[in-house]
């Protein structure tokens, strides 16, 4: 089959793997496409010439814009400590420890699990950035968010 697209429901190296052989046996030109855990700097370097063009689905806003209210707040914060460099995986790192912390401080002085537990899941309609917050007793999904990335010639992300 020559197919014009692939999907990959895979992380880590059986990607690389798959992506790098099937290109070597002749399959260049197809699009792939690949999860969110995908999006870092050393899985780009580790698909090397064969990430060009390899689409990745982001569950977080683009972090190098700073067009997004949330992406704005998180640079000023890397900034403030000296981080220049921003990336998908360390934006999602500061949304989940604004949420960590808005939980704890709802929790309340005598902390518990279940204390922790109930104000996670009475964060729902949280706005972080402008972006709200999807979490009850039935949803464990912060965010529906996703947004369409490829790994351009130079090794980095574009829209």
């Amino acid at each position: 089959a020559k197919p014009d697209a692939v999907i990959l429901i895979t992380a880590g190296r059986p990607t690389f793997s798959f992506i790098q052989q099937f290109n070597k046996a002749g399959g260049k030109g197809v699009q792939f496409y690949t999860l969110s855990v995908m999006g870092t700097a050393a899985n780009i370097k580790a698909l090397g010439a064969d990430g060009i063009g390899v689409v990745v689905a982001a569950v977080m806003p683009f972090p190098w814009s700073d067009a997004n209210p949330l992406v704005k707040e998180y640079q000023t914060a890397m900034r403030a400590i000296g981080q220049n460099e921003f990336s998908f995986v360390s934006l999602e790192s500061y949304v989940n420890a604004k949420l960590l912390a808005e939980a704890l401080r709802r929790a309340g002085p005598d902390l518990t699990r279940q204390r922790l537990i109930a104000a996670a899941e009475g964060l729902g309609g949280l706005d972080v950035g402008g972006m709200r917050v999807g979490f009850s007793k039935t949803s464990r999904q912060a965010f529906k968010y996703v947004e369409l990335v490829i790994i351009g010639g130079n090794g980095k992300f574009i829209r």
